[in-house]
């Protein structure tokens, strides 16, 4: 008998969960997989993206960051009109990270469903060199407030919440004609992917409460079953971040974003043997891109 432990690590924080599967489970070790109804799937595909995105969040953003809502005063604009102003308003935001020698990353959610256009965006903030006026300058179609403009708090509850919170409508809108969401989320390709590790346990059950990883505060236990009347625990493990650690965090997001750059590096180099026929293919396709 064995059951799937899923590890999720992010500064300060270190997420677990421990299940049995139709694959690892009692008595149906390995059995086949049965195939679940669309709206089950749909359910299911929905979960799994908005717990992806709440640890993309936990592990790319700290406490103090900025949430944005972006609206729009006066006369709506159509939703061609808003995607031009939005990537003008990214376009001037990048450039001035990049004049203050500061990287530029984000998520984005674009809501349009029976109310009118907005857009939340969470962004790093870089207190003493970016002021919040500065970002109000670049958005002009409408004054940002107090009630626009906030902090996102850090830790994984909140980013929990924040999840939520910004893809509550996407479930529907992302399939419909015409939607200015695609997708739930649109982000900088800069952020650092989530570090999540699975392996399977030989072992018949675990303990109802789990003992917390040294330094660590022990949070959130609970102990039930999955929708499949499968075994499921979850457990929350968090702690203060020191400054060492803040240190260590950072010395790894520089590791991936260098690695990051070299692939990008990588992607932009020709091929030797490439024919003329695709140089010019490319070269249009550059073209068109700037």
């Amino acid at each position: 008998m064995a059951y799937i432990e899923e590890t999720f690590k992010a500064p300060g924080v270190i997420e677990t969960k421990k299940y049995h599967t139709r694959r690892w489970g009692k008595g149906k070790q390995r059995a086949a997989n049965e195939k679940p109804t669309p709206e089950r799937q749909k359910k299911i595909n929905s979960e799994k993206s908005r717990i992806y995105l709440a640890r993309l969040i936990a592990t790319n953003f700290k406490q103090g960051d900025m949430r944005i809502d972006l609206t729009y005063a006066g006369e709506e604009p159509t939703p061609e009109e808003a995607e031009k102003r939005l990537k003008n308003f990214m376009g001037r935001a990048r450039r001035l990270y990049k004049k203050q020698g500061q990287p530029f990353y984000w998520i984005l959610v674009t809501e349009h469903k029976g109310h009118l256009i907005h857009h939340h965006l969470l962004f790093n903030f870089v207190k003493g060199r970016i002021e919040e006026d500065d970002i109000a300058k670049l958005w002009p179609y409408s004054k940002l407030n107090y009630r626009s403009t906030r902090k996102y708090d850090g830790g994984m509850e909140d980013a929990k919440r924040l999840a939520w919170y910004i893809t509550k409508e996407t479930d529907k809108t992302i399939s419909e004609e015409g939607s200015l969401q695609k997708q739930r989320y649109r982000s900088s390709r800069n952020l650092m992917k989530p570090d999540v590790k699975k392996r399977v346990i030989y072992s018949r059950k675990w303990a109802e409460k789990p003992r917390p990883k040294k330094g660590y505060t022990l949070c959130d236990v609970y102990n039930g079953f999955t929708d499949e009347g499968f075994p499921v625990q979850y457990f929350l493990q968090v702690k203060d971040m020191a400054k060492q650690d803040e240190i260590e965090w950072a010395r790894k997001k520089a590791k991936w974003e260098a690695k990051l750059k070299k692939k990008q590096r990588r992607k932009k180099k020709p091929h030797e043997l490439q024919s003329s026929s695709e140089k010019r293919k490319r070269e249009r396709k550059r073209k068109v891109d700037d």
